[in-house]
């Protein structure tokens, strides 16, 4: 009996030996003593800051309830929190042909973010972090499928990356056309032509009679345009601009043209005057009486407005032709002709 009393009495002492130490204590700088209880089976500490000995990374006898010794200078510290979630709503948008812009949802307990990007989905790498729930990559290349997923950190750890998204970076501005060439075919047109441009899906035409061409006058779909309707015998500067979804490139370089001077044509069109004329001469006056032209002509089979308007080379105006018999000087026939400008 006395050894059962005995053997009760020692298993007292051991188990408040075990309640004993598993009471720490420790000391604040003002001497104020917090109690940390645990139990047998494990720790139950609560989630605030607590004091200890500033020599943590130092000390290989650091605990976090470590005493004060020789050495001892007070620290506060944070309770270790847990692993922030992975973030959620992330969404890509490209806001040019070089920057796509990132958002996503704040984590709750995150202190900053990890970015990871690509051009392939299943090999993403860090691009950059962020203290923010947004972020921009810049320096891309234009046109290109861009893929991003985002991972919570804070000192604890780093969570799982977010869902992958993807962005496509805008068309770049294509480069302004080369090659511009203006050739009048007309006294009232003139014909552009130019070398096309890469990712251009269409070319603006700016035109006007001053070197300063930013008046638009037409669109093509081609590397061609003729600009109609014009004065005669004036000059013409164009210039052309490559354009894509994107944006408008810069001007070409500017050309001119100038139009042809006007020439003269009959109002209608006549019967031969004479046929089988031999020795003639035809001669043109003008209201006043001048003489505006002649030719000599033999062995033609007819004589026609036309062919006298031709071989005259009139301007415009309105003439009176004589058709002599060059051997006696007799006239022959006599004619008024009307020519316009064209």
């Amino acid at each position: 009996m006395k050894k059962v009393s005995k053997s009760i009495s020692w298993l007292a002492l051991i188990l408040s030996c075990l309640l004993v130490s598993s009471i720490s204590w420790a000391s604040s700088e003002t001497g104020l003593i917090s109690a940390f209880i645990t139990s047998i089976t494990g720790s139950t500490e609560s989630a605030m800051s607590y004091v200890a000995c500033c020599n943590k990374t130092t000390c290989n006898k650091w605990t976090k309830t470590c005493k004060k010794c020789n050495k001892y200078k007070a620290c506060t510290y944070e309770d270790d929190v847990a692993v922030p979630a992975a973030p959620a709503g992330l969404t890509a948008s490209a806001t040019s042909s070089s920057s796509i812009n990132l958002v996503w949802n704040a984590v709750t307990g995150a202190a900053s973010y990890i970015i990871y990007g690509g051009t392939s989905s299943s090999a993403l790498s860090q691009i950059g972090t962020s203290t923010t729930a947004a972020f921009a990559q810049n320096n891309l290349t234009s046109n290109t499928n861009y893929y991003y997923a985002v991972a919570a950190k804070n000192a604890s750890g780093t969570s799982a990356k977010s869902a992958t998204v993807n962005a496509t970076t805008l068309n770049a501005a294509p480069a302004a056309p080369a090659g511009l060439a203006a050739t009048a075919t007309s006294n009232s047109s003139v014909n552009l032509t130019w070398n096309s441009v890469t990712d251009a899906t269409g070319y603006i035409i700016f035109g006007g009679t001053t070197s300063t061409v930013s008046t638009q006058i037409g669109t093509s779909a081609t590397t061609a345009f003729t600009h109609n309707d014009l004065k005669p015998n004036t000059k013409y500067y164009y210039a052309v601009a490559a354009k894509n979804t994107a944006a408008t490139s810069v001007n070409s370089a500017t050309v001119n043209a100038t139009t042809l001077t006007a020439t003269a044509i009959l109002t209608h069109n006549t019967a031969a005057l004479l046929n089988n004329c031999n020795d003639l001469l035809i001669e043109a006056y003008l209201p006043n009486g001048k003489l505006a032209g002649s030719f000599k002509a033999s062995d033609i089979s007819s004589v026609t407005s036309h062919s006298l308007a031709g071989n005259l080379k009139l301007k415009t105006g309105i003439y009176q032709i004589l058709i002599k018999d060059r051997s006696n000087g007799n006239l022959i026939e006599t004619k008024s002709i009307t020519m316009i400008g064209k």
